[in-house]
């Protein structure tokens, strides 16, 4: 019983620590701007004018974000600056898609409407499913 405890308890503590990862390598503003917008070239069928102007989009606001990820700190636990910094995120994002929107086409931008519309579902389920983990994992203590 006692091994089958400390194994267990080993096992938690090895999940954690594997899920929250703070090693990660993360990707630079140019890759992550190259990410974006390769994945919108293949999925709107983007022609050379338009994605030089889309990758353009991005990597501005790539950088923009990176400058505001190095203004908070995450330490700080004032939820007026944190959402201030997201509202000022959300800005640059808006931004972003205006300038991206200008150079599609109709069937394009509706076709991106779509995606977004997809993406947010499937982020507000990833959500869903997060609190669910979370909240049955205290009821079973």
């Amino acid at each position: 019983m006692k091994k089958t405890f400390i194994l267990l308890l080993g096992l938690v503590v090895a999940a954690s620590t594997f899920a929250q990862n703070p090693e990660r390598e993360k990707k630079t503003p140019q890759e992550r701007a190259d990410l974006i917008t390769n994945n919108l070239q293949e999925k709107l069928s983007l022609d050379e004018g338009q994605v030089t102007t889309v990758l353009q989009a991005n990597l501005s606001a790539a950088e923009a974000i990176d400058a505001l990820r190095a203004q908070a700190n995450p330490e700080e636990s004032d939820r007026s600056a944190r959402r201030a910094l997201a509202k000022e995120a959300r800005s640059i994002n808006d931004q972003r898609m205006d300038a991206i929107r200008e150079v599609l086409s109709d069937d394009q931008t509706k076709l991106l409407d779509e995606l977004i519309t997809e993406y947010r579902q499937k982020a507000k389920e990833r959500a869903g499913r997060r609190r669910a983990n979370f909240w049955s994992s205290l009821s079973t203590e």
